[in-house]
């Protein structure tokens, strides 16, 4: 990866979007305090008069691109091999841009924004392709492809639907999430369950594509989840929390098995597995990312100061696990590599 305009490498000033190096004045204790914060490998800001924030941030499937959703409605991808933008600017509707995902093949990309706009795009053209009727009660929070290229879209009336992106036919029954605005939206690997997290503090579990629950809705704790994420191998769930902790629940007893773990601050809105399985990132409304070693089930590395101005909004591993990607308030992606785990082997 190389340093340019768009990514650059931290500590080396290359322009707006660096935020390491290029302190006009820092005192000696914030100098020292600064030597032993990790820092970023690289930073990207979508646009320098961009106002607010970075609210998501996704791979694709081989790691080549990073797609980010803005405040600004729009959704900008860039090529990690080469550090420049991939195609054109995005515009998934007229609010801000609040989830995005790709197919597991990586042809489509699907953006949806606080209107209830949902669109799906063509990766290598940057065309619109898909069907109108996805769209639907706003704000949509959470999108999630399954294996077989079908779309789940979690809406701002409490409902999820999956979708067959290019015709528009709905697959299967839709689901309530819970009494409030549906938050997350996520499918098990194998496609065979869905989890979604709700503003009303609940994650529910159900079959695809039946629609049929799994078990009773896993409580958490006080106000919403903001996210739910199944683990590789499926058998757990993650969930980002409004109280400020990060549970994660045993599909096979509906208990939590490890947790609930503090996340730091008010609020947890995003929790992402690495690909291994191993290690959990969460994303927190102070400004920091936190990892546990779920081998260990301990806290590990220091917690990284992704955004300066205050909330981290997202977070995704690569699909190597070599990076993390930050969505961040002051509307900058970072790339961080995330701690090395004393229980690898």
């Amino acid at each position: 990866m190389r340093a340019s305009a768009a990514f650059c490498l931290a500590g080396v000033a290359a322009g707006a979007g660096l935020y390491f190096g290029n302190l006009a004045y820092v005192s000696a204790n914030d100098a020292r305090q600064a030597a032993h914060q990790p820092k970023p490998v690289a930073t990207f800001q979508a646009d320098v008069a961009l106002k607010g924030g970075v609210n998501a941030v996704a791979f694709s499937p081989k790691g080549a691109l990073l797609a980010a959703a803005d405040a600004d409605g729009t959704v900008r991808l860039w090529n990690l091999a080469n550090d420049r933008p991939f195609g054109r600017v995005l515009t998934a509707g007229t609010e801000p841009a609040k989830a995005i995902a790709f197919s597991l093949d990586g042809k489509l990309l699907a953006t949806a924004d606080a209107d209830g706009t949902v669109r799906v795009w063509d990766v290598a053209t940057s065309r619109s392709v898909g069907s109108s009727r996805l769209s639907g009660p706003g704000p949509v929070s959470g999108l999630a492809f399954d294996s077989g290229g079908d779309l789940a879209v979690a809406y701002g009336d409490g409902t999820v639907q999956v979708w067959s992106p290019l015709s528009g036919e709905t697959v299967g029954s839709s689901v309530r999430a819970g009494t409030e605005a549906a938050y997350g939206v996520s499918f098990r690997p194998d496609g065979s369950l869905l989890a979604t997290a709700d503003m009303d503090g609940t994650v529910r579990v159900w079959q695809t594509p039946s629609g049929t629950a799994v078990g009773r809705p896993l409580p958490e704790g006080k106000g919403a989840v903001y996210q739910a994420v199944f683990s590789p191998d499926g058998g757990l769930v993650a969930s980002a929390d409004d109280d400020g902790t990060v549970r994660l629940w045993s599909l096979v007893i509906s208990q939590p098995v490890i947790g609930p773990l503090p996340g730091g601050s008010p609020r947890v809105y995003g929790v992402a597995f690495s690909p291994d399985g191993k290690l959990l990132a969460a994303a927190n409304q102070d400004g920091k990312v936190r990892f546990w070693d779920l081998v260990t089930d301990r806290q590990v590395g220091t917690p990284l100061p992704a955004d300066s101005g205050g909330v981290v909004y997202k977070v995704a591993f690569s699909p190597d696990g070599k990076f993390l990607a930050t969505a961040d308030a002051d509307g900058t992606v970072r790339l961080w590599a995330p701690p090395k785990l004393s229980s690898a082997p």
